[in-house]
């Protein structure tokens, strides 16, 4: 169990680094640290194996824009009731500084949510409030600060049709 939980956590500071495909399944297994099971070591064995077949991915990014020219990409999704014991969603974000010629990825997160939501839209809106808040506002001001660009544009992007309309 305790060897179990150090390997998850190192998986998990490097994910957070270049491997963003690795968040949501690290993730549920940092979750279950206090309920190991046998059940967990498979999984780890799996996401251990996986993380080996694709050792030679890597995470490319590019800058080919002078900085007026970038802009924040913020990504929001939610799953509806993921978790089959609790039936609470998880929020993903992506955030990327974007250009004509240009594609870095900043940030990535998978969490679970807090409430249990009643609907889709529900869990979206949680999501996009926790993406915007956390990742989307202190963006732009990290880079008013740095580059004392003021304008600077966030553009937000949500798949859900009816979170977008409430949103609006």
């Amino acid at each position: 169990e305790g060897e179990a939980s150090s390997i998850v956590m190192r998986l998990l500071y490097g994910t957070r680094m270049c491997r963003h495909d690795l968040l949501f399944a690290i993730q549920r297994l940092a979750c279950k640290f206090t309920k190991w099971t046998s059940l967990q070591d498979k999984q780890l064995w799996t996401l251990m194996s996986y993380i080996e077949s694709t050792a030679e991915d890597c995470l490319c990014s590019w800058i080919g824009d002078p900085p007026e020219d970038l802009h924040f990409a913020l990504y929001a999704d939610a799953d509806f009731a993921g978790c089959s014991k609790t039936s609470r969603s998880t929020s993903g974000l992506h955030l990327m500084l974007l250009g004509p010629s240009s594609c870095w990825p900043l940030a990535g997160q998978s969490k679970k949510q807090t409430n249990v939501s009643h609907s889709t839209p529900e869990a979206e809106i949680v999501a996009a409030d926790h993406t915007v808040r956390t990742h989307g506002v202190p963006a732009v001001d990290l880079w008013l600060l740095l580059l004392q660009r003021p304008g600077l544009k966030v553009q937000f992007r949500e798949d859900n049709s009816t979170a977008v309309t409430v949103l609006k």
